[in-house]
Formats: C-alpha cells, sequence, structure tokens
C-alpha cells in the first residue's frame, strides 16, 4: 500500500501544479473582469445594460458543471469544423 503511494505521489503533484496555476489564472483575470462588469452595469445605455443583466442571470441560474460542459462542446465543435478534410 504505501508502495502505491509513494508510487502515485508524482502523478497527483503534476496535477496539483495545474489546479493552482489555472486558480491563480482565472483569480487574477476575474478581478479586472468583474470590475468591467460593474462599470457596464453602471452604463447609461439600456442595450448594454440589458445585455449585462442577461450574462449575470445566466451565470448565476445555470450550475457550474453545465456551463463547463457547454464551453467544451463548442469547443470540440470548433474544433472539428476548423480542422475537417471536407
Amino acid at each position: 500500500m504505501l508502495d502505491y503511494l509513494l508510487q502515485i505521489i508524482p502523478t497527483i503533484a503534476d496535477g496539483l501544479k495545474v489546479t493552482v496555476s489555472l486558480f491563480c489564472i482565472v483569480w487574477i483575470l476575474s478581478i479586472p473582469g468583474g470590475i468591467l462588469m460593474a462599470m457596464l452595469r453602471l452604463s447609461k445605455l439600456p442595450l448594454v445594460d440589458k445585455l449585462v443583466d442577461a450574462f449575470v442571470y445566466l451565470m448565476r441560474g445555470t450550475p457550474l458543471m453545465l456551463q463547463i460542459f457547454i464551453r467544451l462542446l463548442c469547443i470540440t465543435n470548433h474544433h472539428r469544423r476548423c480542422h475537417s478534410n471536407g
């Protein structure tokens, strides 16, 4: 059992590096993104205000895993269209 744990520690460490890196990137980008959204919500233009309200409603109302799944579907669909041989 201990031998197996020592064997998987490098793999777990690599995954931890990727997870922490991704967390830091998202955290750093979310601060200016949040400030931008807050400024856009104060916009006097009705179209911009409605678009930001719709985006916030969508992000608050859908589960995170569903958002990730839809984004992955969009990426794979785009990848297929761009790299098809036909």
